[in-house]
């Protein structure tokens, strides 16, 4: 089992390691974005420290970098991966995904799973309803921290549960927490773009 507050060290930097097995690493094999930029599996990550060795990654395997063609496509398509699982780590829905799959679960189930509690749907209900007839910018304000709040404590509940690494007993807890989180991301970027209308 693994510790989920243990940095897992890429060592992809590593001055030994060629292309060819920094290729089969990342483009062949499923690679964890916590891994690859060195973060502990967890709800929070250190963003300048993604970025600094995000830009540690392009500076060496930057396809300018090498001279035959094919070594350009590889390098080509090892930077596009590192992309994608930076990209990853930028976006909270996403860094609960790959926990979530590190945990064992599968995109699928991840993805496809209705939210089956009543009390959710109801409580999804009414906050699109309050976002929906929010017309003053002090009610979209207020509206914006009172979602901020909801995402912090969620996000504690879903680390909670995630540490205790009982996934088979908390699955449908997780999965849950999941979707409550994503709803609300999306409920707080709807709430600012209509707060931009304001400005």
């Amino acid at each position: 089992m693994f510790d989920s507050t243990k940095k897992a060290e890429s060592n992809i930097l590593n001055q030994d390691i060629k292309l060819d097995e920094v290729y089969n690493d990342l483009c062949q094999k499923s690679v964890s974005a916590f891994h690859l930029f060195n973060q502990p599996i967890s709800v929070d990550v250190d963003l300048e420290k993604v970025e600094d060795v995000y830009f540690e990654y392009q500076k060496r395997y930057h396809p300018d970098n090498f001279s035959e063609d094919i070594e350009k496509i590889k390098a080509t398509q090892v930077c596009k991966k590192i992309n994608d699982l930076c990209d990853c780590l930028y976006k909270p829905f996403c860094r609960l995904e790959i926990m979530l799959e590190c945990a064992g679960f599968s995109k699928d189930k991840i993805l496809t799973q209705t939210v089956q509690s009543s009390s959710m749907l109801a409580f999804m209900f009414e906050l699109k309803d309050e976002l929906e007839e929010t017309h003053s910018q002090d009610d979209l304000l207020s509206l914006i921290k009172k979602v901020t709040l909801l995402i912090e404590e969620g996000e504690k509940k879903f680390q909670i549960l995630y540490d205790q690494k009982i996934f088979e007993q908390s699955a449908g807890q997780l999965i849950e927490q999941y979707q409550e989180l994503c709803f609300l991301y999306k409920t707080l970027v709807s709430a600012k773009q209509k707060n931009k209308k304001f400005q």
